[in-house]
C-alpha cells in the first residue's frame, strides 16, 4: 500500500500525462513544460517511495529511451516532443516497468495509427477498393499523428502498475 503523499504525486503525474496527450491532440505539440514537470516531480516520488525506488536505474532507463527516441527523431520517425515525453515517463518506469510502458505505448500507437488512417480516409472520401486504399496509405502516413496520446496511455498504465505494487 502506498502512502497518501505517493498517491498525490501520482495524481499530479496523471494530470501531466493528460496535459501532454490533450496538447498533442489539439496542437500536435507537447510543451516542454510537461516533460520538465514530469522530470521535476520524480525526486518527490523517489523521496516518498525510498528505498523501493532506485533513482539511478530510473535515470538509466530514461536516458536510454531518450537516446533511442532521439535517433528516431533524427530519422524523422518520431517527434521531438514525443521523444522527451516518453523519456520522462520511462524515468519513472525504471527497469521493472519499462517493458510494460513501451509495449502499452506501442499497442496504443498502433491503434491510434489505424484510427487516424480511418479518419483521413473518411475525411478525404476515399471509399475505394482495399488495394487502392492501401496504396493511399503511403500518402496518408505523412500526415502528423498525435502520438502523445499513446505515450500518455503508456504513462497511465505505468501509474496503474505503480499503485498496484
Amino acid at each position: 500500500m502506498i502512502s497518501t503523499m505517493s498517491q498525490v504525486i501520482l495524481l499530479v503525474l496523471v494530470g501531466l500525462l493528460a496535459w501532454g496527450a490533450v496538447s498533442d491532440l489539439l496542437t500536435l505539440t507537447i510543451p516542454n513544460r510537461v516533460s520538465v514537470a514530469i522530470i521535476a516531480l520524480y525526486p518527490a516520488w523517489v523521496f516518498a517511495m525510498w528505498p523501493a525506488v532506485d533513482p539511478l536505474l530510473g535515470l538509466a532507463c530514461g536516458l536510454g529511451v531518450l537516446a533511442v527516441s532521439f535517433a528516431l527523431f533524427c530519422l524523422k520517425i518520431f517527434g521531438g516532443g514525443d521523444a522527451k515525453f516518453l523519456s520522462a515517463i520511462c524515468l519513472w518506469a525504471g527497469p521493472h516497468h519499462l517493458g510494460a510502458v513501451l509495449l502499452t505505448t506501442a499497442v496504443a500507437g498502433g491503434l491510434l495509427a489505424i484510427i487516424v488512417l480511418a479518419y483521413l480516409t473518411v475525411r478525404n472520401r476515399e471509399f475505394t477498393i482495399v488495394s487502392h486504399a492501401l496504396a493511399n496509405c503511403q500518402t496518408m502516413a505523412r500526415e502528423p499523428t498525435p502520438y502523445g496520446i499513446a505515450i500518455g496511455l503508456g504513462g497511465v498504465h505505468l501509474v496503474y502498475r505503480l499503485v498496484m505494487v
